[in-house]
């Protein structure tokens, strides 16, 4: 164990022997197990003297006291010169502008604080004159005559080895007692990392969260920077997008510097490949390649907090069944003649009766739309079945497998007027058109609601919220068989045989999952999804495609 863990000193890049450590370390945990057969074989096995060596080595591992001396020392060898405090607060107020541009922030809206710790530490690695490393403000404190030598050190193992990665772990659940490393993947260079997180770090992190920032070596240990920054999946996918994007403008640039050709065509522009999936089935990238996105990483951390940001706060486009951009709409049409109105809609196959009163007397319609596809049908009737039985409603009456209909809005009559909900500008124009072809007058009193502005404060809907078992299995039973566009317009049952398509699917049930996950932390009913991935063979994540890569080229 005292091998390995100096071995790590001297290489941290070498990721098999992190890995033989990170074995070491998980049965030096185990030393402390309840387990009375794992207690008797350790009493057999191992000595005190070696247990209290490897739990010493299980602490080191743990203890972030070195890297948070050379933080505190960095900060203070920078405050101490003028010439490398003023240039870090330019630093800082250009990273902050930044981010302001790319999330098209308003003048009084916040910035995120941890954005600060990452571009503090960014500064870090800028370097000065001479273009070097040793320029840098790390590169001098390791160099200055004063500093002492495990702060050298540290300073150096940061200078060389640290990387800015996009990254994806198995998160510890809260209820766990965890205090040990992960292994992490950077989604970018698909490269791993064992390495040990702030347990601040990682409180109520949902599952499939991506965390944007840097790791670097300490004294052997790999470790997380002072800040991180957390990304929904889809997100993460867009930002390794952005990444890649950058990485080639740069390559292309140099290789065009030296009179190359640039190397095949240019990245061609479209959404976001999954690449939470995909860096489960790719190889990684070559040591000096992923270098190189390492570096890109870093210096576009202000476009990806800023992305981040600005898909924080947007509203979510919102829609009918029709497709039409949703806005609520009520307005009131002047009729001169309600009797002859009143006949006009009872008639009109479009319009149905909203209650028992005799035809002369009825006060409300309902403006019915385009039929239900049987799926459709088969969902909306369970899903109401399930929610009358979760709330104690009573049984629904059959429809007896009739046609069903969607509901465009209600016509409601008011004395010599009748007011109109619906909710799109075109079924607003189309029941405006009607009503006026039936005698009807101009609409008065129009009041417009859009719930992207109007309704933004309520917060974003929340994914992988549960509505109940009954009403969640329906959901299911529906889903697996409805054409979804994130599929290619395949249905998930279609998209699970398909070796493209199912990367696509396993990525939206990742989606699913992390939103169940947050909804979980917010106090909600979250929304079990492993029935879904036994149904569709995708329990233990997408099968093993030959040449995955060629998928999404």
């Amino acid at each position: 164990m005292v091998l390995v863990t100096e071995w790590c000193v001297r290489a941290p890049e070498d990721e098999d022997i992190q890995q033989y450590r990170a074995r070491l370390l998980a049965r030096t945990a185990a030393l402390d197990s309840d387990d009375p057969v794992l207690a008797n074989f350790f009493d057999d096995h191992v000595s005190d003297e070696q247990a209290d060596i490897a739990r010493g080595l299980l602490a080191r591992l743990t203890d972030r006291g070195r890297l948070y001396r050379l933080r505190d020392e960095v900060e203070a060898y920078i405050s101490d010169r003028p010439y490398l405090a003023e240039k870090r607060e330019e630093f800082l107020t250009e990273f902050r502008d930044s981010v302001v541009e790319y999330a098209d922030l308003g003048q009084f809206d916040d910035v995120p604080t941890e954005l600060l710790g990452l571009a503090s530490e960014r500064f870090w690695l800028m370097e000065s004159e001479d273009d070097s490393l040793d320029s840098t403000p790390l590169g001098r404190l390791a160099s200055d005559p004063g500093t002492d030598p495990v702060t050298a050190a540290a300073a150096r193992d940061w200078l060389g080895h640290v990387r800015y990665g996009l990254w994806s772990g198995d998160w510890p659940d809260p209820s766990e007692s965890w205090s040990r490393g992960l292994w992490v993947t950077d989604l970018v260079s698909r490269r791993r990392v064992y390495a040990v997180f702030a347990p601040e770090q990682l409180e109520g992190l949902a599952r499939w969260t991506v965390l944007a920032g840097p790791l670097a070596p300490v004294a052997g240990v790999w470790q997380s920077g002072q800040s991180l920054l957390g990304l929904e999946p889809q997100q993460a996918d867009e930002a390794v997008e952005n990444v890649l994007s950058m990485a080639e403008v740069v390559m292309r640039a140099i290789v065009r510097d030296k009179g190359l050709r640039p190397p095949g065509p240019a990245r061609r522009p479209g959404p976001a490949r999954p690449h939470g999936v995909l860096s489960d089935l790719l190889d990684p990238m070559e040591p000096a390649e992923a270098d190189f996105v390492s570096k890109v990483t870093g210096s576009c951390l202000p476009h990806l907090a800023g992305a981040a940001e600005a898909s924080r706060r947007r509203s979510p486009a919102v829609h009918n069944m029709d497709g039409d951009p949703i806005e609520l709409i009520t307005a009131t049409f002047p009729i001169r003649e309600a009797a002859d109105l009143r006949r006009r809609l009872l008639v009109h196959p479009d319009f149905r009766a909203g209650s028992d009163e005799p035809a002369e007397e009825v006060s409300a319609f309902t403006w019915l739309g385009r039929m239900m596809t049987p799926e459709e049908a088969r969902t909306n009737r369970d899903q109401a079945r399930a929610l009358a039985r979760q709330n104690g409603w009573g049984p629904l009456e059959d429809d007896d497998g009739q046609p069903q209909r969607w509901v465009n809005g209600m016509v409601r009559f008011e004395g010599d007027a009748v007011k109109v909900q619906t909710n799109s500008q075109a079924r607003f124009e189309t029941i405006s058109k009607r009503l006026r072809t039936m005698g009807a007058g101009e609409p008065l009193d129009l009041r417009r609601i859009d719930p992207v502005q109007d309704l933004s404060l309520q917060g974003r809907p929340m994914v992988g919220r549960s509505s109940g078992p009954d009403a969640d299995a329906a959901w299911m039973d529906s889903w697996i068989d409805t054409k979804v566009p994130a599929l290619e317009g395949a249905t998930p049952r279609q998209a699970a045989q398909h070796p493209r398509r199912v990367v696509l699917l396993e990525a939206l049930i990742r989606h699913f999952e992390h939103g169940a996950a947050v909804a979980a932390r917010a106090g909600e009913s979250a929304l079990d999804l492993t029935p879904l991935r036994e149904r569709l063979g995708l329990r233990d994540g997408p099968p093993l495609v030959d040449d995955p890569g060629s998928l999404f080229r």
